[in-house]
């Protein structure tokens, strides 16, 4: 599902709202790295577990959220563009 939001408070409203009501994995993608450490932040605050990739993240640091993500220990994962290049996730 996408959702279009005006602000940011309303997008983490939006995004809070839709992973708490929503059972299953949940790839979330943001347009920075900054938003991405923000959301991550803030869901872990909330007490969603979620894993988080990005470019600045070493590959070993990836791999790790990505095992977390598919063995499902959180079911919430935070990326930039790192995984428009391409994810291998059953």
């Amino acid at each position: 599902a996408a959702v279009q939001c005006v602000d940011t408070r309303q997008a983490d409203r939006c995004l809070y709202a839709f992973l708490a009501t929503t059972q299953g994995r949940t790839l979330v993608f943001c347009n920075s790295i900054a938003s991405l450490r923000r959301q991550a932040s803030l869901l872990r605050l909330l007490g969603l577990p979620v894993a988080a990739i990005h470019a600045q993240q070493q590959q070993r640091q990836r791999l790790k959220a990505l095992d977390a993500f598919t063995g499902g220990k959180c079911d919430v994962l935070l990326a930039t563009d790192v995984a428009a290049r391409g994810l291998d996730i059953k």
